[in-house]
């Protein structure tokens, strides 16, 4: 007897509270506690690389200890800067964060954590976004209204190495940078830096409110937040390919700087170090920020236990950690470093011991267990590497056996095997390479055919079976570049039509689909010119300028998700604490859900590149108003008689509703389910069926079953196909 199958899929329906408006209610510190965790495990969610358990990445003193931070920055602002929270500045910044989100999938999975809750989103989301800014802001202005008993002496201090000089903790210029001097420049590296001639302290809050925290009780604080209607997250920036969008400067971003790193969490883009240069005055720093672009929002990174002040050192994802290591300091280079912990705003040291020699201008992959750190200068030393295992802070070194000639200004991609080290700048321009197994701890040469010219300060991606390298310097600066393959060991040259014009100090990210080329310069060209090259089909295609950053060099370029993040930078004769985001998906069709039952209407549609509020890619729904109807149901499976009188089956793939029913048929004849069939049941809300009539001697039963949802259009099911492909047809029932 003939029955149908086909896959099941499990349909999910969420209703949303309905909201009422009413005013603040009580909100204890255990509330508070268990709302930053539902924050918390989105973020978590959504962090690349991450192994460890939750509650151990995160542990419960964490948690307070971030619920305790804002609670004492929002009683800060009241009590040193006569400036209290209001519910009115909580509802503006939720509204701001809501219209400028540029992960808007990912603001309404915070606000689903938070159970749609509009006090609990505004108190516990929105509330350390705002004082957070608001105090690194106030405290950047100057003066404050102390608590009583505050001396005049105990906001001011001297700052370290400032020489007894007494310095207002607020009249800070430049918050945590060193001021020193650089004799010459040379293409953005710097040559013979001279010992720190001036120091600015800590950034005024860190410096201060950590003096006074102890007199700030968080259980002080009282909700001030009101359940009104829910701020509805809007479009999203990122709703074509190819457009920009500013990364604006906050009171709490990074200080302006260069030669600075960056990485993705999943999360966050986490800036740190770098210069700040001004003519031939460069301030270095050991501060950084994290920006969050689901709340268009910077956040301080804490300079406790943070490595020294430097530039043109490395940085890598762990998945639980940002490793940053050598550099050029006050001091020369340097091979110190430090791991920083997102989840706990702290640094640990990275040990020296087996530690490669001082370098910088050198470069380090994350191989999934290990930071792998090769080459940079002095070149003496740019032969040589190691292998750090942040776990057991330990290092081991770099085979020397046939590695690749010394070198600095290269390149070196991760494969998922082995890093690719090429090009650089030895006692010439270099285009000979090496492949290193960190398992192994050896060495392969890359190929000389066919090999770009000799550059340095190019850029290299991994697509995912190719590294595509492209740009630099050599004897002249290059727009041309090559894919190499290092499976065959061999290249291929890259098309230079349209092709950007050639430049150095660029930036380059692979969005899975092209290498997006952005920024640099030629001589004294600075660009806002870019370009993006699918390797696919070997060509280039221009990026918009329209809404572009500033022209700049020498910047950071991250991919996050939909997004390159491009941040810092030098324009012209000073650096910049700006930056952009620059759409890099193909967007495509997303159509309005509005009874949230995952299915949407085709007639109201929308071009993006993720799904805006309230949009979903599947556009079949029949009743958009109507959560427990979507469609037309799929085929029944699996019908199979359990004994001689009971027939049984397997629901749809998909039910098309909440409810369905169904209708057995029964015929005497496997072709004909119309005009000599019978109605056994009809509307049946279970899977199985009693059937007492036998056939007569020599006659046979056939049988089929219909699912029937409420769609108001076509809400009966298929009845399969006969063998010979035919659709099969049957009569209704009753």
């Amino acid at each position: 007897m003939p029955w149908v199958f086909k896959a099941i899929t499990a349909i999910l329906v969420t209703a949303l509270p309905c909201l009422v408006a009413a005013g603040p209610r009580d909100l204890t510190f255990e509330e508070r506690v268990r709302a930053q965790e539902a924050i918390e495990r989105v973020y978590y969610a959504h962090q690349i690389g991450a192994t460890r358990p939750f509650e151990e990445a995160v542990p419960r003193a964490t948690l307070e200890r971030k619920v305790r931070t804002y609670l004492k920055e929002s009683l800060a602002l009241e009590r040193l800067w006569g400036a209290p929270m209001t519910a009115a500045a909580l509802r503006e910044e939720w509204e701001r964060i809501a219209r400028s989100t540029r992960m808007p999938e990912r603001l309404e999975e915070l606000h689903a954590a938070l159970g749609h809750d509009a006090m609990l989103i505004q108190e516990c989301l929105v509330r350390p976004v705002l004082v957070h800014r608001l105090v690194r802001q106030a405290s950047a202005s100057g003066g404050t209204n102390r608590p009583a008993g505050e001396s005049e002496a105990s906001v001011r201090g001297t700052p370290s190495g400032v020489g007894g000089t007494e310095v207002a903790a607020w009249d800070a210029p430049r918050a945590g940078l060193l001021l020193v001097r650089a004799d010459r420049l040379r293409s953005g590296r710097h040559l013979d830096l001279l010992v720190a001639s001036d120091s600015v302290g800590l950034p005024a809050w860190d410096a201060f409110g950590g003096r006074v925290e102890v007199d700030l009780n968080e259980r002080d604080v009282e909700a001030i937040a009101s359940a009104d209607e829910a701020v509805s997250v809007t479009t999203p920036t990122c709703t074509a390919s190819d457009t920009w969008a500013p990364i604006v400067v906050a009171s709490n971003s990074p200080s302006p700087r260069r030669s600075h790193t960056a990485i993705w969490t999943g999360s966050l883009m986490i800036i740190w170090g770098g210069a700040e240069v001004t003519g031939h005055i460069v301030y270095l720093t050991n501060t950084g920020g994290r920006y969050d672009p689901v709340l268009d929002a910077w956040t301080t990174v804490s300079t406790v236990n943070a490595p020294t002040a430097r530039w043109l050192h490395t940085a890598v994802w762990t998945g639980e950690r940002m490793v940053v290591w050598g550099g050029d300091g006050v001091e020369g280079d340097t091979n110190t470093g430090g791991r920083y912990d997102p989840a706990t705003d702290s640094w640990l040291p990275t040990a020296t011991t087996d530690a490669p020699s001082p370098r910088s201008a050198h470069t380090a992959i994350w191989s999934g267990s290990s930071m792998v750190v090769w080459g940079g200068g002095p070149l003496p030393e740019g032969r040589t590497g190691g292998r750090y295992d942040p776990e057991s802070d330990a290092w081991a070194p770099t085979s020397l056996l046939n590695a690749p000639t010394r070198r600095a200004l290269h390149s070196a991609v991760w494969t998922g095997a082995s890093m690719i080290v090429w090009g650089g700048e030895g006692s010439s321009s270099l285009n000979t390479g090496g492949r290193y197994d960190p398992s192994v701890d050896t060495w392969l040469t890359t190929s000389l055919v066919n090999a770009p010219t000799p550059r340095n300060r190019h850029t290299a991606v991994w697509t995912g079976d190719r590294m595509l390298v492209w740009g630099a310097s050599g004897n002249l600066d290059f727009d041309t570049g090559a894919s190499y393959d290092p499976v065959t060991d061999t290249w291929t040259q890259m098309s230079t039509v349209n092709a950007p014009s050639g430049r150095i100090s660029h930036t380059a990210v692979w969005t899975g689909e092209a290498m997006i080329v952005w920024g640099g310069s030629y001589g004294v060209v600075i660009f806002d010119t870019g370009g993006q090259y699918h390797p696919t089909s070997d060509t280039w295609a221009a990026t918009e300028t329209a809404g572009a950053p500033a022209a700049r060099s020498g910047h950071t370029a991250v991919q996050a998700g939909d997004l390159m993040l491009v941040w810092g930078g030098q324009i012209s004769g000073y650096s910049t604490d700006d930056g952009g985001e620059y759409c890099v998906c193909a967007a495509g069709s997303f159509y309005q859900d509005a009874d949230g039952d995952g299915r949407g209407d085709a007639a109201i549609s929308a071009q993006a590149c993720s799904p805006p509020a309230g949009f979903v890619a599947d556009g079949s729904d029949c009743d958009d108003t109507d959560p427990a109807v979507w469609g037309t149901p799929s085929e029944v499976q699996d019908l199979v008689w359990l004994d001689g009188d009971n027939v049984a089956w397997t629901p749809p793939v998909d039910p098309g509703g909440a409810v369905v029913v169904y209708d057995l048929l029964r015929s005497n004849a496997a072709a004909d389910f119309v005009a000599g069939a019978a109605c056994v049941e009809s509307d049946l809300s279970s899977t199985s069926a009693v059937d007492l009539t036998n056939p007569g001697s020599g006659v046979a039963f056939f049988y089929l079953v219909r699912a029937e949802s409420r769609c108001l259009v076509g809400g009966q099911g298929p009845l399969g196909w006969a063998s010979d492909g035919t659709p099969r047809t049957g009569r209704s029932c009753p």
